[in-house]
């Protein structure tokens, strides 16, 4: 059985459609957790589920607003199925295709991971001293080395199939202290503790940008988010890895800071983090390398300036 978990907020407009889909799914349970929800999320959860009755075991959880990574460790606590599936609820996704891919996938897989480029599906053997290349990436295991960036294929639990033992007896949950990155964090800890990675490149989920999605629910304090996730990401990551990456983190919570009209001392700290962790321009590019410049030497007015160029283009 699929345990599907589904983190609620404010999810109004695009809960029912979801709801027909996931009624659908075959062999599965529905886990919904309605996470301090101020609209009409909860009813409508409570109708389908009295709707469907006992056609399909569901489970409502209602709490209070604590973000998306608590709700689906509530969900992760809750699961009975043998494998789990996380959709965020104001995405779609088309249940014949996951029907086609939960019937698929390969049992002795810890992880399946699925795309959209095309259907070849692969299964990746992992071990503590086995390298297995995937498209120009090297996983290696004691700490995770991905080389090149291709850290990307494991940043969100969606698209995903888990088997719930991996999950359950090695106590990975998503970090409560990150309210941006705790998905990739979940990832990469997981494939700290799997032992097979499948990856079908059938498509059955469709991702959805909500600006009143979890994640913006939380007044974030960008700062104080990026250095919880750098500190958890020095477990799970070799140091190498982590100086190519932070560039990048530095430079987007910038830009995220300067649209969000952040004060200059949230800037001023996650610009400190170049000199504590001896950064450097290697490997970006053109734009990157004039954006790391103006961080580096703090000129907020200059990047403010063209943020605004760029955002009117």
């Amino acid at each position: 059985m699929l345990s599907i978990i589904v983190p609620v907020y404010n999810s109004e407009k695009s809960l029912p459609n979801l709801l027909d889909a996931l009624s659908r799914v075959n062999d599965a349970e529905l886990i919904l957790i309605n996470d301090g929800s101020t609209d009409k999320s909860l009813d409508i959860l409570k109708k389908f589920q009295q709707d469907i009755g006992l056609s399909k075991p569901i489970r409502i959880i209602d709490q209070l607003n604590q973000g998306p990574a608590a709700a689906r460790n509530q969900g992760i606590r809750a699961a009975k199925g043998s494998h789990i599936a996380f959709i965020d609820s104001d995405d779609t996704i088309d249940f014949k295709l996951l029907n086609d891919a939960y019937s698929a996938i390969d049992s002795a897989n810890d992880i399946t991971v699925f795309n959209e480029y095309n259907e070849e599906t692969v299964s990746l053997s992992l071990g503590d001293e086995l390298r297995g290349k995937i498209e120009n990436s090297i996983l290696t295991f004691n700490k995770i080395e991905i080389l090149g960036r291709q850290v990307v294929y494991f940043p969100a639990p969606w698209g995903k199939i888990y088997r719930t033992d991996i999950i359950k007896q090695n106590d990975v949950f998503f970090p409560l202290d990150v309210y941006v990155g705790e998905d990739m964090l979940f990832n990469l800890r997981l494939i700290q503790v799997a032992n097979t990675i499948g990856f079908n490149r059938k498509v059955f989920y469709s991702y959805e940008i909500n600006p009143y999605s979890l994640t913006n629910s939380f007044t974030i304090n960008i700062a104080d988010n990026l250095y919880a996730f750098v500190s958890n990401l020095k477990d799970l990551i070799a140091d190498s890895l982590l100086k190519k990456m932070l560039p990048s983190f530095i430079i987007t919570d910038i830009l995220r800071c300067i649209r969000s009209k952040k004060n200059k001392e949230e800037l001023d700290k996650i610009a400190d983090l170049i000199k504590m962790e001896h950064l450097e321009f290697k490997g970006l590019n053109l734009k990157q390398k004039v954006l790391f410049f103006l961080i580096n030497n703090r000129m907020w007015g200059a990047i403010s300036l063209l943020v605004t160029i760029q955002d009117r283009l």
